[in-house]
Parts: structure tokens; sequence; C-alpha cells
């Protein structure tokens, strides 16, 4: 009994039927999108009419810029030297990355948005200046904004990179374009001379350290000579033999002047004078360029050995190497440094600007009529399938009776929850 209920049931069905049923209700289907057709006029043409600052529905215009990367630069480059600029963009510092991927990152950091923001978005938008001055908007809020509008899109192909932003005023868009470019240009224009800066910054610091050995080189070399009154850079063992020899002379003198100096005032031994120190003082310089100031001499014990001429004149060769050797590398570093500075000053900006932002003539959204197709398209095909899925539930749904059943438990369930 139950196969032929169902089988009964099975032969209700009859698919022309549900085909044809948009007939039964076709003035239903052609009022209800007249109607549908007219609202969605209405409303798109007062978004139309209504100026831009109360419309739903206002007119977007889009303006763009074209840049192109030259291709010496449009290769990997490695951000291991410049994490500053790096680390805002996520990039892995372990490889390299593309430079179209350098630009876009730049483009997308809280630094560019920012500066966009202060110097160009909120003198453009009095009413959205005066809402962040009053912190109703949050700086988050404007970069999120500002991030929805902007677009930045890279031609693989032709290696070209677009900036757009859309903005219901056509002359904001076109300003925001440059707001973007000024941004990037001085964004890139400080990458291109990272390298170059560091660069710059270590040879400034090793000219500092270079200086000071050089000053403390020419200290020692100047103290050598006046302690031993080498003065001739060229005849080192023959100026410290004169030198000694003077001394010798100066000290026989001395001691001349000394002895007729206590004679005439008939000093004893024990009390000093003057003369007696500046004695002492010649002796102990003639020993020390004899023997040494490790070495110990009598006063009688005066001659120059060949063993310290030597040490005093390699001395005298190591003092006078290390102040030329430091004067040379502070000199090259100087260089080095000015070069540099040129280079640094000679580089420019990576990219090239081939076509700037112009102010748009023709919005680029919304398309009005677009929508218009898009909503009739639709309200048809509902309108359509309506009917069809009601036969449908008449036919196959309803005359089966334990699904009857089901929908009263369920209607009765559903009016029961509405009560409690």
């Amino acid at each position: 009994m139950q196969e032929s209920k169902n089988d009964t049931t099975k032969k209700k069905i009859d698919y022309f039927l549900l085909l044809i049923a948009p007939l039964k209700y076709k003035n239903i289907i052609i009022i209800i999108n007249v109607i549908v057709f007219c609202l969605v006029f209405l409303v798109l043409l007062f978004s139309k009419i209504l100026p831009k600052e109360i419309s739903y529905l206002p007119n977007i215009y889009t303006s763009e810029a074209k840049i192109l990367l030259p291709v010496q630069n449009d290769r990997e480059l490695d951000l291991s030297r410049i994490g500053e600029l790096a680390n805002p963009m996520m990039f892995n510092l372990e490889r390299g990355v593309r430079t179209s991927n350098v630009i876009i990152g730049i483009l997308q950091t809280n630094t560019v948005l920012d500066g966009v923001i202060e110097n160009y978005f909120l003198e453009k938008k009095p009413k959205i200046k005066e809402e962040y001055e009053k912190k109703n908007i949050t700086k988050e809020t404007l970069r999120k904004i500002i991030s929805t509008n902007a677009q930045f899109i890279e031609d693989n192909s032709t290696g070209f990179i677009m900036i757009r932003y859309k903005d219901t005023d056509p002359k904001i868009a076109k300003e925001m374009v440059e707001a973007f470019l000024e941004m990037l240009n001085k964004a890139t224009h400080d990458f291109a001379l990272t390298q170059t800066a560091l660069k710059k910054r270590f040879i400034e610091k090793r000219l500092i350290e270079i200086k000071e050995k050089l000053d403390q080189a020419k200290e020692e070399y100047i103290n050598f000579q006046q302690e031993y009154g080498i003065i001739s850079p060229e005849h080192e063992a023959e100026q410290i033999i004169n030198t000694i020899s003077a001394l010798r002379a100066e000290l026989i003198n001395k001691e001349s002047e000394l002895a007729e100096y206590r004679r005439i005032h008939k000093l004893d031994k024990s009390e000093k004078t003057d003369l007696d120190f500046e004695v002492n003082g010649l002796r102990r310089r003639i020993i020390k360029l004899t023997k040494g100031s490790n070495k110990k001499s009598s006063a009688n014990d005066i001659f120059i050995s060949k063993n310290r001429i030597s040490e005093l004149t390699s001395e005298f060769k190591n003092l006078k190497r290390n102040v030329e050797n430091f004067a040379s590398l502070y000199s090259s570093s100087l260089n080095e440094l000015e070069i540099t500075q040129i280079q640094e000053k000679s580089e420019g900006t990576i990219i090239q600007i081939l076509d700037p932002p112009e102010v748009p003539i023709k919005k680029s959204e919304p398309s009005r009529s677009m929508i218009l197709m898009r909503i009739i398209t639709i309200s048809i095909i509902i309108t359509i399938i309506f009917p069809i899925a009601l036969e449908w539930f008449k036919t196959s749904i309803l005359p089966d009776a334990e699904i009857r059943k089901k929908l009263k438990i369920l209607v009765s369930y559903l009016s029961f929850r509405e009560k409690k």
C-alpha cells in the first residue's frame, strides 16, 4: 500500500506544469518587476541628483600614476643592512627581495600613510580634520580609510607599478596620488642612499679613531725628540751621537761652573744649589741615552754603545713610521669620505614617473546602469523561480500526508515558542 501511494505521489509531479507555472502568475511577476525597476531607478536617480556630501551613492573619481623601475634597479636587493626600512615592511632579511616588492611595501608602511594623512589628507578634508582633532577619529581609522581608497598594482609583464586613489572629488584624487608619489620619492631616495649613508657614517667614525691615534703618535714622537734631542729624521744614529757629545760638553761646562761657584761661596757638598740640579739632570739624560733608563751606571761611566744607538734609532724610526702610517691612513680616509659624499649627492631616486596623475573627467564608479540591470535581472530570476518552487511545493510536498504532519508539528512548536 505504501509503495503504491508513493508511486501515486510521483505521478502527480509534472515538470511541464512546473515550467509553465510562471505563466499563471505573469501579471504579478510583471507588476513586481515594474515596481522594483521604478524604485531602483528613483533611488539611483536621487543618488545622482543629491550633492555628494549627502548622497548615499556619490560619484567616485579615480586618478592614477604609472611609474617604472629602471632595469638596473629591478633586481633582488639585499636588505640585510637596512633594517630600519625593512622591518616595517616585514621582509625576510635573510634573502633578497625584488625592487617592486620594496616599492609597494614602502607605500603600505605606516610611515608613508601617516605622511600622506598629516601633510595632505587632513588639509583636504576639513570635517575629518575637525573630528580627528576632537579625537573622535583615531589615526588607525584614517590609515584604514586611506588604504581602502588607495591601490598599488604591479604589472609583471611590463614592469609598471600603478598608484591609484579614488575620491568623490576628482582634484583630491589627483592630489592624493601626487602625495603618495612625493612620499615615495622621499622614501626611495632615502632607500637609495641607505648603504651610502651607512658607509659614510662608518668612514666618519673611523676618521675619528684614526685622528686620535695620529695625535697620540705625534705626541710620542715629539716627546721623544724633546727628551733625547733628536730632531733629524734622516740620520738618527749620527744625531744621537751628536746629541750625547753636546750634552757631555754642556755637562763639563756646568760642572766647572758648579765647582767655581762652590769655591767662591765656600759651600759644603751637602748644600745643594740650582747648578747641582742642572748637572744631575744632564747626567741623567746622558745616562739614559748611553745606557737606557733601566740601566744602572755611575756618573763617570758615560759612554755610548752600539747596541744603545741601535735601540734608540729603532725606537725613533718606529715612532716616525707610526706617524707616517696614521697620517697616510687619515689622508686616504678623507679622500674616501669625499668620494662617498659626492656619490651620496649624485644618487637619485630609483623610480621613474611615466604618466603623472591627472584630474579625472569621468567617474570610475558607480555604474548606475549596471546596478539597475543587475537588480532587475535578479528580480526577474527570483520572480520566475518563486512560482516554480511554489508549484513544486504544492504538487510534491503538500500531498504527502507524512510531510504535512511534520509541518503541522513544526508550526505548532514555533507558535508554542512564540507564546513562551
